[in-house]
């Protein structure tokens, strides 16, 4: 889940290891990410663009 000053923003099932985007257009001061699943989380990377994780 994606929150944006204290507010969910998106939610969204990840079911492979590709990256993906996050829809754009929810700028704030505080962004805030929540993982939450049944295996284990081994890593997880945010970056401004998909080219950079890249």
């Amino acid at each position: 889940m994606r929150f944006v000053d204290d507010v969910m923003r998106h939610e969204q099932v990840v079911t492979e290891k590709k990256p993906f985007q996050m829809p754009s257009g929810y700028a704030g001061r505080v962004v805030q990410i929540e993982v939450a699943g049944t295996s284990p989380v081994r890593q997880m990377e945010v970056a401004q663009s998909v080219s950079e994780l890249i």
